[in-house]
């Protein structure tokens, strides 16, 4: 058996600090390492960061404990980047006081990912951003550039007034 211990922020924390700054304020500061990053970056290992008006992409690495039973990544892996890629990427064009929420989420896998392959890389990219609705696009590939999942997401944009109040900040 393997064992796997890491770190992670409180998230209540994070949220206070996030929801109360435009999304690319505190996108570039998570980024840039002078607030604590997403835990499900931690969980995954998000690295290598890039973030521009509508467009993010970042790394993971297939770990052994990514696996699924035939030792390929399991499909949740790519699915959850593309989620948090596409998120990021409408963060970028968000003021303070507005998150987007995943509504739908499709996604296709061109093929499959091994856990030593080496780095994957993320990344979303906004096709239309409303005043209640976002869509995104999406792709993973693998070390080699070879695509290994898209998607199409489609977010609503909510106020985050109730969220902010529940943590204490309006």
């Amino acid at each position: 058996m393997h064992e796997r211990t890491y770190t992670f922020a409180d998230p209540n924390a994070i949220a206070r600090t996030v929801l109360t700054q435009p999304g690319m304020t505190w996108l570039l500061a998570m980024r840039d390492g002078h607030i604590p990053g997403p835990n499900i970056g931690a969980t995954l290992d998000f690295g290598n960061i890039t973030i521009t008006d509508g467009v993010v992409s970042f790394t993971s690495h297939g770990r052994a404990w990514m696996a699924n039973p035939m030792g390929t990544l399991h499909g949740g892996v790519p699915m959850t980047l593309l989620d948090s890629a596409m998120t990021c990427a409408i963060f970028t064009k968000l003021p303070a006081g507005k998150m987007p929420t995943t509504t739908s989420l499709t996604t296709y896998f061109t093929r499959p990912a091994f856990v030593d392959d080496g780095e994957i890389t993320a990344t979303g990219s906004v096709v239309h951003l409303g005043s209640t609705f976002a869509t995104t696009e999406g792709k993973v590939t693998d070390a080699r550039g070879k695509l290994v999942a898209h998607a199409t997401a489609t977010f609503a944009i909510i106020d985050s007034s109730a969220i902010a109040a529940s943590l204490g900040l309006s």
